[in-house]
């Protein structure tokens, strides 16, 4: 069911909301500038922690005491998964309590750090995927224990459906899915 025929399919019934997001000239220039920032630092996380919150209707609670002693082994994770190689399972597990107690601000956070490997996980796409898999016992996220044992299983399913679309059309993107959940998900 994750393949090529399904996105298109929903890519069609959001294609007003797409053109209408294409248009969107700050968003275009937000997103370049939080995926492009570099990660040098603690400091540059803690940046982009902020950037993620800017798109969400709240101010975070920061539990920074949770990681204290940590961080040398974080920013090294992190630059690891923006090569493709970061245990996500460990920095989901372990940012989650930190970054609000939230898996939607740790999403969005570790997606502006490696957009090609992170898919963003809030409200709306995480309607969009229960609308779509509801019934279907192998994808839907009821299943699943916990916020965090959901969000693990949903990138993981994210992809396996790049991959299978990528058979047939190698040029659309993590964040392509992604996108058009979300606005499947408005419906």
């Amino acid at each position: 069911m994750l393949n090529l025929e399904l996105y298109e399919k929903i890519k069609e019934e959001v294609k007003n909301d797409l053109t209408a997001h294409n248009s969107q000239q700050w968003y275009k220039y937000s997103y370049n500038l939080f995926t492009s920032h570099k990660l040098v630092s603690i400091d540059d996380f803690w940046k982009t922690v902020a950037f993620s919150y800017s798109w969400m209707p709240t101010i975070p609670t920061i539990h920074y005491e949770k990681i204290e002693g940590k961080e040398p082994q974080l920013l090294e994770e992190l630059k690891k998964l923006q090569q493709g190689k970061g245990n996500i399972n460990w920095l989901i597990t372990t940012l989650t309590p930190v970054i609000n107690n939230s898996v939607v601000g740790t999403s969005k956070t570790l997606h502006f750090i490696a957009p090609d490997i992170i898919p963003i996980y809030d409200s709306r796409v995480i309607k969009a995927w229960e609308k779509l898999f509801k019934n279907d016992s192998e994808l839907t996220l009821k299943s699943k224990k916990g916020d965090i044992e959901k969000i693990l299983f949903f990138i993981e399913k994210m992809h396996e459906w790049k991959a299978t679309i990528g058979i047939e059309n190698n040029k659309i993107t993590l964040r392509d899915i992604e996108l058009i959940l979300y606005y499947y998900g408005k419906h």
